[in-house]
């Protein structure tokens, strides 16, 4: 989604408000609460929420600052030419993602003209962390079967 969804921007707020108020760690947090879900459910949940808060927190200043700045950015950007992508688009999303929600997710995907919806069980935002082998059987699968066409539709000429 190239821009903040509507199921994001309260969650945005929240963690514009910590950033710039300069408390790391409860930046840390909210950042990543508002993009996972804990559940047993979910492959390295747990592990995941805590690599990031830690990492999140021991984020300096400068980035912090970038962070908050391109935060801004998207947050008053506009999707208006999204209807000019032509190419092959495969919107993939957690089920249980509270950021870009499946609905969200969808409601972009079918704006597009040429694309592909994919919603995955068990995962959250993180799903290329939670179900690295799943995200990447999808995006070959898909990149050889555009392949696999093309040399097809070129034997006819």
């Amino acid at each position: 989604v190239p821009e903040i969804p509507s199921s994001g921007r309260v969650a945005t707020q929240e963690i514009l408000g910590i950033a710039i108020n300069g408390k790391p760690k409860e930046f840390a947090q909210k950042f990543t609460q508002s993009l996972t879900v804990i559940d047993d459910d979910i492959p390295r949940s747990k592990t995941i929420v805590r690599a990031m808060e830690r990492e999140i927190s021991k984020m300096d200043g400068n980035r912090i600052q970038s962070f908050i700045e391109n935060t801004i950015r998207l947050y008053v950007h506009s999707s208006s030419s999204v209807n000019e992508i032509k190419i092959p688009v495969t919107v993939l999303i957690g089920e249980s993602d509270p950021y870009v929600t499946p609905s969200a997710a969808k409601n972009f995907a079918s704006s597009l003209d040429n694309s592909r919806f994919v919603l995955l069980k068990k995962a959250d935002h993180f799903i290329h962390l939670q179900h690295p082998e799943k995200v990447s059987e999808i995006m070959i699968t898909l990149a050889s079967s555009s392949v696999n066409i093309e040399r097809h539709l070129n034997s006819f000429t």
